[in-house]
């Protein structure tokens, strides 16, 4: 017969009615026929922490088979009754999961490669927090979990899609780290909660050249998938050629060049003019100097003190983008007399002083002001335009006004003043001129409660759309005016009375499921009659007609409607226009349908291409070699996902 002894045995002494006496301390503790409280004494009071190991005695042949009962305790892992007693229990598949998502949501979100999740201390990490918890392997990673979850992300997607009025379309090329080309395609479209939504649809890998053919293929391919065809009424890319070329081939009807890229091309006219290069050249030199000299750099931050100036880095500028050189000249007119003071310090070679400091004369710096105070309305129009949680579409029109009025020469005007606003304002005259273009952006500043009383909404816009508001009435299409009539030659109307009673009951809430009619009717056939109130009874044969208005045709009811918006006052510009289309669509019913076909479309492609910072992080120098499903799957499930 075999018989069981703890360790913790050797740290006490057996006492009368199940009691141990501890040799280090004395106490005396209850046993109750086991050890559990014994080992929680040794490691509460001593810090004594024991693997419980169960040594099996066979009396018979005297030979001694040590058996573990319990697991054995990692080297410098403290251990206690509860801890062991958890490590033996299951760890639930609910609670698995979980952990394993949060896991996928933490390598995702923070750009961390695969490997990861075979790192000693990450598995370490886990272990401590959970230590039931067994984490996948890099290979169940990258091949099964993560095109789980991106299918699961895609799915519910794809079903806003289809709940959808109307999408949009951004998209923008770029290359890896490992020099592969990829074609991002963002969407925006107005949820059920009237909030303007933008997604990544895909990341595709683009292999050959930049074709507009081949562009335009992947784009109907890509509208084809997420079954958004008939949705898409208008892409929004730059304004390179090829891109053209792949709107039309795509099917799509209108290409919005980016309003973004429009004023960059502009802004460059008048970097390009002659006496503001040169400046530019000088002051580059001043700023990669202190750029380059950790001296120079050190005492320019005292003499920021000295002179109670913000402690603010000079810029260096990006020749591409013409906001960084206006940037760059703003900080330089900042700091000039932290910069002059730090040149004058001895402790700055003198070769240096006369290499950095030669050449900028107080014409110069005129120039410089003169340009950072005319271009400041470019920079604020750019900001603007990049938002991405609010309709742009109709700003273009009011914007482009505004600019080419400010780009007017005066009389009082510098001579290089002259050249600038000459340079920016013909450039941007030549924009935007495309008739149908035209028209769908006009429409657009109407439909915006910001806009619709600017200059550039005239008499025929509010005509263009009240065709529309018609067309929608009778078919449910808002984009492309068709002259559908009945078989007697006149569009459909509707007709209203006007009675005398309590309102209406709303409607019972439908479910998607089933038709909608179905539906309807059954619920009205199933749910019993309302008890009438007592005033009610009283008075319910006294409710009768009063009169009727004569029937209303689809023209003349959509006039009425439009009237009313226009006699509304007009939105202030800090207003979001979808929530005020949100509180007031049930009185313009026709127009507020209309409107978000045209509160999706952006003005810019800065969706597409704010994905090139984030894909540079995900195709990184420690993982360049993802494969191209990998990477759709990263840089989706990065933008898309609700951390």
């Amino acid at each position: 017969m075999a018989s069981k002894k703890s360790k913790c045995w050797n740290y006490f002494c057996n006492e009368k009615n199940r009691q141990a006496k501890c040799n280090l301390c004395s106490a005396v503790v209850a046993t109750s026929g086991g050890t559990t409280n014994l080992i929680f004494h040794l490691n509460r009071h001593h810090n004594i922490s024991l693997c419980s190991e169960t040594t099996v005695t066979t009396r018979a042949s005297g030979d001694v088979a040590q058996q573990p009962t319990e697991p054995k305790c990692e080297p410098g892992v403290k251990t206690n009754p509860w801890t062991l007693s958890a490590s033996q229990r299951k760890l639930p598949l609910s609670r698995t999961n979980e952990i394993t998502t949060a896991v996928l949501q933490y390598i995702i979100h923070d750009l961390r490669p695969f490997s990861t999740i075979e790192s000693p201390v990450f598995r370490k990490m886990l272990s401590t927090l959970e230590p039931r918890y067994q984490p996948p392997n890099r290979t169940r990673l990258s091949e099964e979990l993560i095109p789980a979850l991106y299918e699961s992300i895609k799915s519910k997607l794809y079903a806003e899609l289809q709940s959808s009025e109307a999408v949009s379309l951004t998209c923008d090329g770029w290359t890896s780290r490992a020099t592969q080309s990829f074609l991002t395609v963002t969407c925006h479209f107005v949820n059920k909660n009237w909030e303007l939504s933008s997604k990544i649809l895909q990341t595709d890998h683009f292999e050959g050249s930049h074709t507009g053919q081949k562009i335009g293929f992947e784009l109907k391919s890509v509208m084809t998938d997420w079954g958004i065809s008939d949705k898409v009424g208008v892409i929004t890319v730059d304004n390179a050629s090829n891109m053209t070329v792949a709107v039309e081939v795509s099917g799509v009807d209108l290409k919005l060049g980016c309003f973004a890229h429009t004023l960059n091309l502009a802004s460059n006219k008048a970097l390009n003019i002659p006496s503001l290069d040169k400046i530019l050249g000088k002051v580059r030199s001043v700023v990669t100097y202190f750029h380059k000299s950790n001296i120079s750099t050190e005492i320019l931050k005292e003499k920021q003190v000295a002179l109670q100036m913000p402690k603010h880095k000079l810029i260096i500028d990006c020749k591409t983008r013409w906001n960084s050189t206006y940037q760059m000249l703003q900080r330089f007119l900042e700091q000039r007399p932290a910069i002059l003071a730090t040149l004058l310090d001895d402790r700055v070679k003198r070769a240096d002083k006369t290499k950095v400091v030669s050449g900028l004369s107080d014409s110069d710096i005129q120039i410089c002001e003169d340009f950072v105070s005319n271009m400041d309305v470019m920079l604020t129009a750019t900001l603007v335009l990049c938002e991405e949680k609010s309709p742009t579409a109709g700003l273009v029109l009011p914007l482009l006004y505004k600019l080419t009025e400010h780009f007017k020469p005066k009389a009082t005007d510098s001579t290089f003043v002259k050249s600038l606003k000459n340079a920016v304002g013909s450039d941007l005259i030549t924009r935007y001129t495309d008739p149908n273009l035209r028209y769908f952006l006009e429409e657009a500043s109407a439909l915006d409660p910001r806009t619709k009383n600017k200059a550039c909404v005239d008499e025929e816009t509010w005509d263009r759309i009240e065709d529309k508001m018609i067309v929608l009435d009778v078919t449910g299409v808002g984009i492309t005016v068709k002259s559908e009539k009945t078989e007697s030659g006149e569009i459909p109307h509707t007709s209203s009375a006007v009675v005398e009673s309590t309102p209406l009951p709303a409607l019972p809430v439908l479910d998607e499921d089933i038709n909608a009619d179905e539906k309807f009717s059954c619920q009205i056939s199933k749910s019993p009659p309302a008890k009438k109130t007592a005033l009610e009874t009283l008075f319910d044969e006294e409710i009768v007609i009063t009169g009727q208005e004569p029937a209303l045709s689809a023209r003349e009811n959509a006039k009425r409607e439009l009237q009313l918006y226009k006699d509304k006052k007009q939105a202030t510009m800090k207003e979001n226009p979808l929530l005020w289309w949100k509180t007031n669509y049930l009185l313009f019913p026709r127009l507020s349908k209309l409107a978000v076909r045209y509160c999706c479309v952006q003005a810019t492609s800065v969706a597409s291409e704010r994905v090139f910072s984030t894909t540079g992080d995900i195709v990184s120098a420690t993982r360049a070699c993802l494969k191209t499903e990998n990477v759709n799957a990263l840089v989706f499930l990065k933008k898309n996902m609700q951390f």
